[in-house]
């Protein structure tokens, strides 16, 4: 059965090594990397920015008494 050209791409997406080392990160199968490398090659997808640059929380001061 043919399918049209689109659906094939759709299947056979290539990605670059620093993608795929990117995607590993992000979904905690490979080794972690700086926030800031997760736009230096292309624009990582949403899911990879929040897991990788996900909003630190600011530590609350204790009040003394």
């Amino acid at each position: 059965m043919l399918i049209s050209y689109k659906d094939w791409k759709l299947l056979h997406n290539e990605s670059s090594p620093f993608t795929r080392t990117r995607d590993a990160a992000a979904k905690g199968l490979g080794p972690s990397i700086p926030c800031a490398s997760v736009h230096s090659r292309s624009t990582g997808s949403p899911f990879q920015v929040a897991q990788l640059c996900g909003e630190e929380k600011k530590k609350r001061k204790k009040k003394k008494n």
